[in-house]
């Protein structure tokens, strides 16, 4: 049986047949700030001060997209507005 080190194990998920929509800085800044916004959505969740629901609630969702972002490097919402038949985006271009 062939034991893989940890980081040829996240270099294989992260692996994908798409080309990388977002750089190593990005990357790693995207999951320190998801795992801080998701952090603090459950120490916050957590508290005994009444906080609401909908910042924690954000902030864990927020958070996730985040985390999700800097593991894959796919970004969708990068991808969305690099496309060039974004009709907003061109019509911001040409005025």
């Amino acid at each position: 049986m062939e034991t893989k080190s940890i980081a040829q194990k996240l270099k294989d998920f992260t692996s994908s047949t798409t080309k990388e929509k977002i750089n190593s800085s990005q990357r790693i800044l995207s999951v320190i700030g998801g795992a801080y916004m998701l952090w603090s959505a459950i120490s916050s969740a957590s508290s005994k001060k009444k906080t609401g629901v909908i910042g924690p609630a954000w902030n864990a969702i927020s958070g996730g997209y985040l985390i999700y972002r800097g593991v894959s490097g796919h970004c969708p919402i990068k991808e969305a507005l690099d496309r060039s038949d974004n009709k907003i985006i061109s019509f911001l271009h040409k005025n």
